[in-house]
């Protein structure tokens, strides 16, 4: 950080500590997925048909639709090319959608929303007012996905750039802003060398 991006050392020494903690806490995640028996899934080229979106629409979704926006089961809340079939083996087992938000600012930036469905999600929904704490529509994604037995993200499916800043903040599943705001403040602590 400091070589490179011509940082100070206290600067870089901080950057450093985030940025290995934001990698260790990603990898813990992935292992302990594929631990508890989660497996990739894939997406389906093409797009899907009107039956298969109207199964999906039954299928369980994360998340409250007036907090982390809606699912495939909102009757025309996306486009047909915004939504994506999730293969499991070869056989259609679940729906990830994606459009960009039409709020100002966020419409300037190209942040998108994205929503999953999955057939057997199992998950409990998520706390309405956890967004933007625990995480955001990537996360509750995500929960779909491990929820009904997928180690897949949203950032291996169907990724944009805002999914990974999202997902530097929270993790994949949420809950670990506040863990990065610690590892930050005592690096700035502990830093040596100066600002």
């Amino acid at each position: 950080f400091d070589d490179i991006l011509g940082m100070s050392p206290g600067a870089s020494q901080i950057a450093s500590r985030v940025s290995l903690q934001i990698a260790g806490t990603l990898t813990i995640e992935k292992i302990i997925a594929r631990a508890n028996g989660a497996t990739p899934v894939t997406i389906k080229e093409g797009n899907l048909t009107e039956d298969e979106l109207a199964e999906a629409g039954n299928w369980g979704f994360a998340g409250d639709e007036g907090t982390f926006g809606p699912s495939v089961s909102s009757n025309g809340a996306f486009k047909i090319d915004e939504i994506r079939g999730i293969l499991r083996g070869g056989k259609l087992s679940g729906v990830i959608q994606k459009y960009t938000l039409d709020i100002p600012f966020f419409k300037q930036i190209g942040a998108k929303h994205i929503s999953s469905n999955m057939k057997g999600f199992s998950l409990s929904k998520i706390n309405l007012f956890s967004y933007g704490t625990w995480g955001t529509c990537d996360q509750a994604a995500n929960w779909t996905q491990l929820g009904a037995g997928s180690s897949s993200t949203v950032l291996n499916l169907y990724p944009s750039w805002d999914m990974y800043v999202t997902t530097a903040v929270y993790g994949n599943y949420g809950g670990l802003l506040g863990d990065r705001i610690y590892t930050g403040v005592d690096a700035y602590n502990n830093q040596e060398g100066g600002r």
